[in-house]
């Protein structure tokens, strides 16, 4: 499992007559990515994230958050995987920020269609076996000879 937790300051000034501001705001996002592999040639990945409200000098974002969820079987011997699966199952990807500076007020949402199923069927040909390079350096060439 992987699992990080990332923190940040960020600094805002503006000198722009009637939408003067200057300060600081924080925010914080949280990420895992679970890989777990069972007999018979299984494979499930499980991975989310969430981003904490942050702060700006002038307002504030909403915190977002989603799971993606996926699944790989091989068959033929490993010639043949088959993946599927389903990222952002929540539709909860947005951006979402309010502002405020002195009298004015502003609330915008960016939404996006990002839940995605998906279906995959990948095919290996060949024997699997690696092809052995000779050595050609000038050096191997003098101790052939």
């Amino acid at each position: 499992m992987q699992f990080s937790l990332d923190t940040y300051l960020s600094n805002e000034k503006s000198h722009i007559e009637n939408f003067a501001y200057n300060g600081t705001g924080w925010g914080y996002d949280i990420n895992f990515y679970q890989n777990v592999e069972l007999k018979g040639d299984w494979k499930f990945s499980m991975n989310g994230f969430y981003t904490g409200r942050s702060t700006s000098p002038n307002g504030f974002s909403i915190a977002t958050y989603d799971l993606s969820l996926s699944a790989k079987k091989s068959l033929l011997n490993k010639k043949l995987l088959i993946a599927s699966g389903c990222s952002n199952i929540l539709k909860k990807s947005l951006y979402n920020h309010t502002t405020q500076v002195n009298n004015v007020s502003t609330d915008w949402t960016n939404r996006w269609e990002t839940r995605r199923f998906f279906v995959q069927l990948t095919y290996y040909f060949g024997s699997g076996k690696g092809k052995e390079v000779k050595a050609t350096s000038l050096d191997e060439e003098t101790n052939r000879m």
